[in-house]
Parts: C-alpha cells; structure tokens; sequence
C-alpha cells in the first residue's frame, strides 16, 4: 500500500465479530471518528449507513507529542486540545481520553447533522508545537502542562492562513455534510493582551482586520458560506460605541440583542425570538433569503444602529 490516508475499511464475518473485535481492541478507542488525534473503530451500520452489519472503519488517529498535559498540581490530567473543559482537570488519562472520545463523537454527529453553522473568528494570535505544529487554544503552563521554549512557539497567523483553513474546513466538512452552510462572524471584543510584541491596540486591529479579510474572501469564493456583519454592528462608528460595557471589552446585553434582532430579522424574516413552531416555518425562508441578506445586511445594520 503506497500513500495511503488514515482511513481504512474492512468487513468481517458478522456483526457479532466485528463488535468482538472493536471491543477487544487495547489501543484502538470504540468511537465515531472526527480526524482528531485518537484512532478509532466502529460499525457504520449502527449509525444508518448502507454498509454491511460486519463493516469496520478504522480511523488512524494522527497523535500528536502533546497528548496530554498535567495540572498544576502535579496530579490531574489536563486536555491540551480543551484545557479547560474540566474545572480542575481529570482525575486520570482514562477518564480524559474516555472524555475526550465522547465529546469528539457528539461533534462529528453534529457536523453530519447540522444544516446551517454559524462560526465566530476570535483572534489570529495562538501557540504551537515546534515539534509537529499542534495549535494549543492556551499557552502550555497556563492551564496545564509546562511551557517549553525548544518545543513551543508563539504564532500569528496571517490572512492567507486562516482563508486556507476555513477552505480546508468547508472541504472536509461537506464530505461529511454536502447539505451545510456556514455563516462566518467576526468577534467584536477587542484583545485584552498580546504576545506579538505589539501594544494591544495595533495587535487587535491587525488581527481582526485578518480575520474580517478571510471572512470576506471565504464568503466570495466558496459555496454555501456567507459572512454576517456583527463585528461592523457592534464597532462601526454608527454604534458609538454604546454597545460595549464600561471595560470597553465586552459586549452589553442590549448590544447582543440588537446583533440578534437583525439576523433575525434578515436570516429567517423574524422580528421576535424564535418558538419552537416558528423555527420550523422558517427553515424553508432561509435558505431562499440569506443571498439577499448578504448584500442588504450591512446598509441596513447601519440605519438600525442609528434609529435604535
């Protein structure tokens, strides 16, 4: 076999063999697979696929160095890749990689489910391993493990790099999920420190003028992805800024409100919060609506701002 990927299939005699094996497996976890860095096994059929009862995936987990980090207090095992999911972190590897499973599996059926995805970009600023470039969503030695300088390394990401992931992303996601679409947003709260070097304030208009062109560019060039305005709404200079508390950071409630009272507005052609009857009615309007809505949004995010 040459140039093979980290996904292999295979049919035993039965069903009953085939769980006997997932079951027996001492390194392999009996979990959906999310290309995360775990391998897996499972039976498709149990999950609706037309494959045969005995039909196995098997899903090689790419396991990065960094597999799990320890707490602060020498005892608990903290997840590199959700440093703070457990308050405290877990009381043993097990019980975070049985974790770890469970919630990769909900994701995935989430991603194969879900008809319409709403992502927020944060922040271009991270960290990663120098070893085999694993993004860690905190410093290590902040919520876990120890920073190192020989393995680990501070990285902003440029513009082209976060459009190649959100393509990279839509590409794999519509293998799982053809039916998708993704709404990109831009988060309007400001950095609160930066490690590039830079004072806060050019840090944070670097990065999310980053993020707002990758936005962009991803809602022109890629199919059933669309950008909805909240960043311009909450920050524009029609806003005046009264949509931040007094930190000057955070968004205030009545801020929230207004973001959500235009989407609705535009996105389903609601102007009241959503029952569980009107969310059904209003499947069918999205889809036909949300073109018109990415070209109207902006000018009338603006008069809203000022008529609020």
């Amino acid at each position: 076999m040459e140039r093979f990927g980290f996904l292999i299939s295979f049919e035993l005699a039965s069903e009953e063999k085939a769980e006997d094996f997932i079951n027996n497996c001492a390194l392999i976890e009996a979990a959906t697979s999310f290309g995360g860095v775990h391998t897996s096994a499972e039976r498709r059929s149990k999950r609706g696929d037309a494959v045969p009862p005995g039909f196995v995936r098997l899903a090689i987990g790419c396991e990065p160095v960094e597999d799990l980090w320890i707490g602060a207090d020498g005892k608990s095992v903290v997840d590199p890749f959700r440093p703070t999911i457990q308050p405290g972190g877990f009381a043993s590897e097990a019980e975070m990689r049985a974790d770890r499973a469970q919630h990769l599996g909900h994701v995935r059926e989430a991603l194969e489910t879900l008809d319409l995805m709403v992502f927020t970009l944060g922040l271009t600023e991270g960290w990663r391993s120098k070893i085999d470039g694993a993004a860690f969503p905190l410093c290590p030695g902040v919520a876990g493990g120890v920073f190192d300088p020989a393995a680990h390394e501070f990285h902003n990401m440029r513009t082209g790099e976060v459009r190649a992931q959100i393509g990279a992303f839509m590409e794999r996601l519509r293998a799982l999920n053809p039916r998708a679409r993704l709404i990109l947003t831009v988060s309007p709260v400001p950095l609160a420190a930066s490690a590039s070097g830079n004072h806060v304030l050019p840090a944070t208009l670097y990065s999310k003028s980053a993020l707002r062109a990758a936005a962009q560019e991803a809602a022109e060039d890629l199919e059933n992805v669309f950008y909805f305005p909240s960043y311009e709404i909450i920050t524009g200079p029609q806003a005046r800024g009264r949509f931040f508390a007094d930190d000057l950071r955070e968004v205030t409630e009545e801020g929230v409100e207004h973001v959500m009272r235009i989407f609705l507005r535009h996105a389903a052609g609601l102007e009241a919060p959503l029952t569980e009857q009107a969310a059904a009615a209003a499947g069918d309007d999205f889809t036909a609506s949300v073109a018109n809505w990415v070209e109207t949004m902006c000018d009338e995010a603006m008069l809203d701002g000022e008529n609020a």
